[in-house]
């Protein structure tokens, strides 16, 4: 019966572990690490940014945007898991009260039972009203005509 239970433990153990042997890793997708962007100050719309993951397992990632002044705000979380799958970081500010300067994104998760991660993406934030012109155009036609002959 000790037998018995040791292999069924065993057995348990097998299927509940994790397969450890890949590296999790956060990719930004609209905002990548030293890049410089735009966002429109008047839109009240909040901020947001798109990641996708690899070799991660099942799990969230904690979100969080540091602002130029060094404020923190909590974003939502986003899943590990499948790889390659765009998740959409919602943070609770509007694009009207960001301020141009250094932001970054900090990730952090468990990673499940494997190697937790931390990743941080810092970028440039350059926040201004949008502005449209409108430049006219001007299409010149020539156009030659000659009268038809009959032959």
């Amino acid at each position: 019966m000790l037998v018995f239970s040791l292999l069924v433990a065993l057995l348990a153990y097998v299927v509940s572990a994790q397969d450890c042997s890949g590296v999790c890793k956060s990719y930004g997708l609209d905002f990548v690490d030293g890049g410089n962007y735009y966002q429109n100050s008047a839109s009240t719309a909040n901020f947001t940014a798109l990641q996708d993951f690899s070799g991660c397992q099942s799990d969230l990632a904690d979100n969080i945007l540091v602002d130029p002044q060094g404020d923190q705000y909590l974003c939502n979380s986003t899943p590990l898991t499948p790889d390659g799958t765009q998740q959409q970081i919602i943070c609770p500010i509007a694009k009207d009260q960001l301020t141009s300067g250094e932001y970054s994104i900090i990730v952090l998760s468990n990673n499940g039972q494997c190697a937790p991660i931390n990743y941080i993406r810092s970028f440039q934030l350059d926040v201004a009203p949008q502005v449209t012109s409108k430049i006219p155009l001007t299409v010149i036609i020539t156009s030659t005509s000659a009268p038809a002959t009959s032959t």
